[in-house]
């Protein structure tokens, strides 16, 4: 075929990709319920003015600001419908597809990016965080936009031709989104010009240096105002454990649709890629004549890099001092790995044609285990408080509201009014246990009405989420209550008590 025919069905192939991955996160944006870190953020951004929402939710959550400041404005411009609060959500992750598009043929050429974007619009992980309202999405984008922008400076380094001064902006200006983001858009952006600085000094570019610095250092001082915030979360514990030899293969397993019959087939691919490129290169030694294919290139080396790199700096950071590794943390590596992925598929299936066939096939496999194994649209994927609060609202339809009391366990009380506000609910739920066992939050309030002669409420509804395996029975009938109803949903739990006459 001639160029312009190529190109052309690169084009439709993009196009169709896209499409696709546009579905599948628009039709997500209200499968599931909004659930406790979505809650939260919805909470923290929930303020009359950003100044107070900055000053009584965003910084004391030590979280990096760009992302509820963003939510801040969509709230008041957009809505607080579960759509509303995911939309740009969906649009980042959209916009994710084609930037990996954009580096995979940076990287490699046209096939493998348009594999690599078809891996990222139908897989499991990258859907899901579209249809989250959380920093998630944005976090890979503006890790993909930094990537897009360090891979055009550093191909001036590598020419030893000058950076343009729009190319060094760009870099600035999208890693200081990341770093704005989420700590690990920190580590990101930190790895990329360290990484950078190295590859200076060890290729005789030294000269170089003060270019790169001239494009991170601003980074750092835009960075500057939020340290102390980062300081005063360095040392939270909400990570119990340092990772184990066996997290990353569960990463992977989790970043191929979180699937174990999934992730053998993957490790042989990654495996067989990884024999072949070690015997070629014994090969090579031998004086024997090898494919080109199966030797690393630079790109490979960038690719490698962003796959362990994270990982690696972040798991001496648990070991030596507060565990950080978490899955959506290392998000920052998916595209690496997806990547790595396809390139792994080149080294055993080198003839392009039979290459595009094979990664075809594979995203077509994986399309399919999204919807037809996870069925990721069609069953609960997240805590289910809507569900939770359309089932308390139902209950109470008829109910007394004086003699109704809703108790909420796992989170503020926003995050069970949210949905019992919309589903029109008499009650609403007034505080919420915090603790495994609601004995130091509920125990004086029934004692107080006790010892004032005051009448307690004649059914108690109690919602859980799965974080407390244990239910309250013993304690309520303690009180003189029995369980009269009782529903199990997805993670979520609700009981009512009746007190008995």
């Amino acid at each position: 075929m001639t160029p312009a025919a190529n190109q052309f069905r690169a084009t439709r192939w993009i196009f169709l990709i896209l499409f696709a991955a546009a579905i599948l996160r628009i039709w997500g944006l209200n499968a599931h319920s909004l659930e406790h870190d979505e809650l939260s953020s919805w909470r923290r951004a929930n303020y009359p003015t950003l100044a107070e929402s900055l000053e009584k939710g965003i910084l004391v959550d030590n979280h990096p600001p760009l992302w509820p400041v963003l939510q801040f404005y969509n709230m008041k411009l957009v809505g607080e419908e579960p759509w509303q609060l995911r939309w740009h959500s969906a649009l980042f992750g959209l916009l994710s597809v084609w930037m990996t598009f954009l580096i995979g043929r940076r990287l490699y050429g046209r096939n493998h990016a348009l594999a690599v974007a078809g891996m990222m619009a139908v897989l499991w992980a990258p859907v899901y965080y579209s249809n989250e309202a959380r920093m998630y999405s944005l976090l890979v984008l503006t890790v993909l936009l930094s990537m897009h922008a360090w891979l055009l400076v550093y191909a001036r380094f590598r020419d030893k031709q000058p950076v343009p001064f729009k190319h060094g902006l760009y870099l600035f200006a999208v890693s200081s989104l990341a770093v704005y983001t989420h700590f690990f858009g920190v580590l990101f952006i930190a790895l990329l010009g360290f990484g950078s600085g190295l590859y200076l000094l060890f290729s005789g570019r030294a000269k170089r240096i003060l270019t790169l610095l001239a494009i991170f250092v601003p980074v750092v001082l835009v960075f500057l105002p939020y340290v102390p915030y980062v300081l005063a979360a360095t040392g939270r514990e909400w990570i119990a454990d340092p990772p184990s030899l066996i997290w990353y293969p569960r990463f992977l397993a989790w970043l191929m649709n979180k699937s174990w019959l999934l992730i053998v087939p993957v490790g042989l691919i990654f495996g067989a890629a990884l024999w072949l490129m070690v015997r070629d290169a014994r090969a090579r030694k031998r004086g024997e004549s090898t494919p080109e294919i199966r030797r690393l290139s630079d790109s490979d080396w960038i690719v490698l890099v962003w796959m362990l790199g994270p990982y690696l700096v972040a798991a001496i950071q648990s070991y030596l001092s507060t565990p950080v590794i978490f899955e959506r943390n290392l998000l920052i590596s998916m595209p690496g790995i997806y990547l790595g992925f396809t390139r792994a598929v080149e080294m055993l299936v080198p003839d392009p044609p039979k290459y595009r066939r094979a990664m075809l096939v594979i995203v077509l496999i994986f399309l399919a285990h999204t919807l037809f194994v996870n069925r990721y649209h069609t069953t609960p994927q997240r805590h289910q408080f809507r569900e939770a609060g359309a089932l308390v609202a139902q209950q109470m339809a008829d109910a007394n509201p004086d003699s109704v009391m809703v108790i909420g366990s796992r989170g503020f009380p926003d995050y069970f009014n949210y949905y019992l506000e919309r589903y029109h609910s008499p009650v609403l739920v007034e505080f919420s246990t915090l603790d495994l066992f609601p004995a130091d939050t509920l125990a004086p309030i029934f004692d107080s009405l006790q010892g004032i002669g005051e009448l307690p409420p004649t059914v108690v509804h109690m919602v859980r989420d799965d974080s407390f395996k244990r239910n309250d029975e013993e304690w309520f009938a303690g009180y003189g209550y029995h369980v009269t109803w009782y529903e199990r949903l997805h993670k979520m739990h609700v009981w009512r008590y009746d007190l008995e006459r």
